[in-house]
């Protein structure tokens, strides 16, 4: 029995516990049966009829015995089929679902591999913010550089002037910020477009700082800046819709011409910021605002603003070349004036300081002479007043006297 519980399925083994213990009141009631055959065979009536009594019974108590041990396995645990039933209808389904799930799958990336195959394949394109974002009726990119409105301090008096020192602080916070906005730059931006050479008569629109002065210009370096920003802007704008019409990936030099034009617009807003803090009252005037029609008039450049050529590399080269010039000598200007301003400073004070100490040397000479010459006068009068005294005596001398 033990040996047929392990050759069984585990459906079916699962139920022997039941049927050991059927089969041990099986055996008695065989043993039972077997002593009353035996009881017949030698005419012993009373015992048959104990042994039928007694068969009887044990017929009343127990069921009848098969030779098959598993009779009644199918019929008593009729569940058994279903279970079967179910477990391979929850294979079947989550066969099922597993493949639905693939198909599914397999439906998604193929889409994706369309839309990425209709789509323009560009790295970075949603940081290029202001090529790709284009919108009608948006305002240039050379305007309100820094993102806010401007509103002077109305304690301030209209009248008062912002002092000098004050001036010089905000000098100095532009220099600083010019010069680190140069290096950062020069690093970012370092793309080489070859041995190149253009007539310096053909870039005559953009401002070409050629040396650094000693005066601050910042109304005119405003409006060069403003000129920088616009030409970042046209031939980043016609770069991009080039490459978006013609299913290119983004170029670095649409990245460069991005990162070009967001330094412009920093160098732009750090001049605003200056010049609204010197001149409050006055800033409207300097801070001289172009048109975009204006600004494409003014741009000559080889590139054309439809888009309908990639960006010629004379205009790149050149117009980021222009603006490495100008922001060095600018940062180099504000250092060479601040210097000048401090020199002159130093010079008004030796200045100052010579002329207090000449007037107090001056003051003291002229306080010097004063007493001698009343020492003199007093000394005279002694001796006129000597002289009378012994005039008086009859002396003839004071030693007679």
């Amino acid at each position: 029995m033990a040996l047929a519980a392990l050759l069984l399925p585990l459906t079916q083994a699962r139920h022997l516990h039941d049927q050991l213990a059927l089969g041990f009141a099986y055996d008695d009631a065989d043993s039972s049966s077997g002593s009353a055959s035996l009881s017949l065979n030698s005419g012993d009536s009373e015992s048959e009829s104990d042994s039928d009594s007694n068969s009887s019974e044990s017929s009343d108590s127990l069921p009848a015995w098969h030779v098959n041990p598993f009779h009644g396995l199918a019929d008593s645990f009729g569940d058994a089929s279903y279970d079967s039933d179910a477990s391979s209808s929850s294979s079947v389904e989550a066969e099922n679902d597993s493949s639905y799930e693939k198909i599914a799958q397999a439906a998604v990336y193929a889409t994706m591999r369309e839309l990425r195959r209709q789509r323009i394949r560009h790295r970075r394109s949603h940081t290029l913010r202001f090529f790709a974002r284009v919108q009608e009726g948006a305002a240039p990119e050379w305007v309100n550089p820094c993102g806010g409105v401007y509103q002077p301090d109305q304690s301030q008096a209209r009248d008062v002037d912002v002092s000098s020192a004050a001036k010089r602080k905000h000098l100095i916070a532009l220099r600083n910020n010019t010069r680190i906005e140069y290096w950062n730059i020069r690093q970012d931006a370092n793309l080489d477009y070859g041995d190149i050479q253009a007539w310096q008569r053909e870039y005559k629109f953009l401002p070409n700082m050629t040396r650094p002065t000693n005066v601050v210009k910042l109304k005119t370096w405003y409006r060069h800046v403003q000129t920088f920003v616009g030409s970042f802007a046209y031939l980043g704008k016609a770069q991009y819709k080039y490459h978006k019409d013609h299913q290119l990936p983004v170029g670095q030099s649409a990245e460069e011409l991005h990162k070009l034009l967001v330094s412009a617009r920093s160098v732009l807003c750090e001049i605003e910021t200056t010049i609204n803090a010197s001149y409050p009252y006055s800033n409207v005037a300097k801070l001289s605002q172009i048109s975009k029609a204006a600004m494409l008039e003014r741009l000559k450049f080889y590139t054309p603003a439809d888009g309908s050529k990639e960006a010629d590399k004379r205009d790149l080269k050149f117009t980021k070349q222009l603006y490495y010039q100008f922001l060095d000598n600018m940062w180099k200007s504000l250092r060479l004036a601040l210097r000048k301003h401090h020199r002159g400073s130093m010079e008004r004070r030796q200045h100052v300081a010579s002329a207090s100490s000449a007037s107090a040397i001056s003051s003291a000479a002229n306080s010097r002479q004063t007493f001698s010459l009343e020492s003199s006068e007093s000394a005279a009068g002694l001796a006129s007043m000597v002289a009378a005294a012994s005039n008086d005596s009859g002396c003839l001398n004071s030693a007679e006297c």
